[in-house]
């Protein structure tokens, strides 16, 4: 799920993960949604195939003067930008990028959207233990840029979500690791040469957690959000039942 403005109005769009579908709502009026439109896996647009196969999680993106929404399409390998904002009753896909034998794009869970130098980045994490960069300034044609691949110094095993913050002018992905039970830090500041961080790892206590022990066993989702001078990641636990909250040092 995820939230996009334009033309004065707030929409919600939605991955359908069962209906290999992305949907398209006004919720201006909280108390009347209005259902605009979808598209569907095999949609045609221009003579591309929209690849929605399981589609797990989307992002925004306003490029120009159009908003598109940013799909991870897991069973597809693929990341689908779609035209939300042309005619949202009738979202047309715009543009794909797949896996390949030399990307980071099998199984891709969670993705991020990061404005860089005036260019416009998908950062993507899912099945292939890494994290890949695309750079989608060009919608239509979206170009492979870089990644990190999960090693033994490394907690990128299973990435699950991503989110990307600007700390101190620096610009970050923090990746919820699922198999590795942790939150790795990577500075993308310049998109071609990723930089791994950091990290922090769940404790050797498991499935459950307390006030005092770490909640990152299946570590699935991650936000990041700022309360007074300090930046935080609110990550969730799946087997630890909890959620750990992380302040982020530069």
């Amino acid at each position: 799920l995820a939230l996009a403005e334009f033309d004065g109005k707030t929409y919600a769009v939605v991955p359908a993960h069962c209906e290999d579908a992305v949907s398209v709502m006004d919720i201006s009026t909280p108390c009347s949604i209005t259902y605009k439109g979808h598209i569907t896996h095999g949609d045609e647009n221009n003579s591309i195939t929209a690849k929605l196969n399981n589609p797990v999680s989307v992002a925004i993106a306003k490029i120009g003067s159009t908003t598109y929404a940013v799909v991870t399409a897991a069973v597809d390998d693929a990341i689908t930008i779609i035209d939300i904002s042309t005619d949202p009753t009738s979202p047309s896909n715009v543009g794909e990028i797949v896996d390949s034998g030399g990307r980071e794009l099998d199984g891709p869970n969670g993705v991020a959207v990061a404005t860089i130098d005036g260019k416009t980045y998908a950062v993507v994490v899912g099945q292939d233990d890494g994290i890949a960069i695309i750079d989608i300034s060009t919608p239509s044609s979206p170009a492979y840029v870089s990644e990190i691949e999960d090693d033994a110094e490394k907690e990128l095993e299973y990435g699950r979500d991503v989110e990307v913050a600007t700390i101190n002018s620096r610009t970050y992905a923090f990746v919820a690791a699922y198999d590795d039970d942790a939150l790795a830090i990577i500075d993308i500041s310049t998109p071609s040469i990723p930089v791994y961080a950091g990290e922090m790892e769940d404790d050797s206590n498991k499935n459950g957690c307390t006030a005092v022990q770490m909640c990152l066993d299946g570590a699935k989702g991650v936000v990041i959000t700022e309360i007074g001078s300090y930046t935080y990641a609110v990550v969730t636990g799946f087997y630890d039942d909890g959620i750990e909250i992380i302040r982020i040092m530069d």
